[in-house]
């Protein structure tokens, strides 16, 4: 390829958060890098990348920071679903544009699922990473004409919550609307790399909430791309 920087990366931790995108977009599968699955929409006037990060923190850490690197951008974006949080008010079909990242079970574990970083100053843990404010805020104006939305911090989790209490308790200490699993891995990139990262997730579940009769997957996953390509339209050229 000639030209190996792109104008903005889409992220994904499985195809169907990438699917309608890739669709919409008519995105080309690209040769894998490093063993990321990644597809390539390209036009006269803008390149954009869409990467399928695996699931997990670990995972979406590896294939963001492999995949920035051979084919940099100054910009990113994580799509997906998440659970909701006690307290959010957030329902299944909602959307939530982060402003940051908490990594749930970082540090030592105080409680099952919740770590603490604080005994461990000087190994520079960051439990919390803040995504770029500006472009938080495009998504949030683009979100907004799709349905319910609604900005704050999210948490990283690397097991989801087993039950509605530990839900709560990961809420009331990190005060956060919603749980997912590579959000964290995202933030951790931009913070290393340098590039402006945001994240819009469509609400899929209640955190904790196990009866997946009750779950809407698929409605979160296409409500968040939905989202990403309506600031497509508005932001790019």
């Amino acid at each position: 390829m000639k030209n190996s920087s792109l104008d903005l990366w889409i992220f994904g931790s499985l195809f169907p958060e990438l699917e309608l995108l890739v669709r919409e977009l008519q995105a080309k599968e690209e040769e894998e890098k490093a063993g990321v699955r990644w597809f390539l929409a390209e036009t006269k006037k803008v390149r954009i990348g869409l990467g399928l990060t695996g699931v997990g923190v670990a995972s979406a850490s590896f294939s963001i920071g492999s995949l920035l690197t051979h084919t940099p951008s100054p910009k990113a974006i994580m799509v997906g679903s998440c659970g909701a949080l006690p307290g959010s008010g957030l329902k299944v079909g909602d959307l939530v544009v982060a402003c940051s990242e908490s990594f749930s079970e970082l540090g030592v574990l105080e409680k099952p699922g919740i770590g603490n970083t604080d005994g461990l100053i000087g190994l520079g843990l960051e439990q919390d990473i803040r995504l770029e404010e500006k472009l938080g805020v495009s998504l949030l104006k683009a979100a907004r004409g799709l349905g319910r939305v609604s900005q704050g911090r999210l948490i990283t989790v690397a097991g989801v919550s087993a039950s509605i209490s530990q839900a709560r308790a990961r809420m009331e200490r990190f005060g956060a609307l919603a749980e997912n699993m590579e959000g964290y891995g995202l933030a951790l990139a931009a913070r290393k790399i340098g590039f402006q990262a945001g994240e819009i997730r469509g609400v899929s579940n209640k955190a904790g909430e196990r009866d997946r009769a009750l779950w809407d997957l698929e409605r979160a996953q296409v409500m968040a791309q939905r989202a990403a390509l309506t600031y497509l339209e508005g932001n790019l050229p």
